[in-house]
């Protein structure tokens, strides 16, 4: 018998996060601001088990649909901001989600606001979540009035400015889960010792600290 072990590229490109590049993905923007830093600084992320296999199965799911041709991840970008839903319909925009959830009781905000963005950045207005859980499957319909994909929009926007301006001066924003559990699952929470909301020193070599001017700034951004 042989064996041989060698690294998987092609599972590597799919499974490792994209470098960032100067563009803000809509989920980028739909993070904690401070998660959102250490990844486009270049921060090495540490994942626990529990994330490898929730990020696994979900790569898996979009590799079942592939090979079936139901979709291909098609990307789209609009006023600097990018993203990539999975179905694009003629009406619609599809996007497929998976969850540790046993029912779908709630939609998590987060998918909500991505597909409106998606919608926005199409001129559509329905979007479409198709969600897999550990006993079941969903369809979930989505119809948005123009006003909701304006605002959400708008606060994209804001949003990948005040990111912006934090790394062009080597700011650390203030940590602000953008949903319960998020730090659980943040991949520098081993980076990330503080509370949210709070104002303490920045350790991270090469930064400054924060003045309570900056302070107040996010803070105004965080309840924008």
């Amino acid at each position: 018998m042989r064996v041989t072990i060698e690294r998987d590229e092609e599972l590597l490109k799919k499974y490792v996060p994209r470098k960032f590049e100067g563009k803000f993905h809509v989920t980028m923007l739909l993070m904690c601001p401070r998660r959102a830093w250490y990844y486009a600084r270049g921060f090495k992320p540490r994942y626990d088990d529990r994330s490898v296999l929730k990020r696994m199965r979900g790569i898996a799911l979009h590799e079942y649909y592939e090979r079936g041709e139901l979709f291909r991840e098609v990307p789209i970008e609009r006023d600097g901001i990018w993203g990539t839903p999975d179905v694009l319909g003629d009406e619609c925009v599809i996007d497929y989600k998976t969850t540790d959830r046993r029912r779908l009781d709630e939609i998590p905000k987060l998918w909500i606001r991505q597909i409106a963005a998606y919608c926005y950045m199409l001129g559509l207005k329905k979007g479409v979540l198709r969600v897999v859980t550990p006993e079941s499957a969903y369809k979930v319909t989505i119809e948005f009035e123009q006003r909701e994909l304006e605002d959400n929009w708008k606060q994209l926007l804001m949003r990948k400015e005040s990111l912006e301006r934090y790394l062009k001066e080597n700011i650390l924003p203030v940590a602000i889960p953008e949903w319960e559990g998020e730090c659980k699952v943040c991949e520098y929470r081993h980076l990330c010792r503080r509370n949210a909301y709070e104002d303490e020193e920045v350790e991270e070599e090469g930064l400054e600290k924060r003045d309570k001017a900056v302070v107040r700034s996010i803070t105004e951004y965080a309840s924008s």
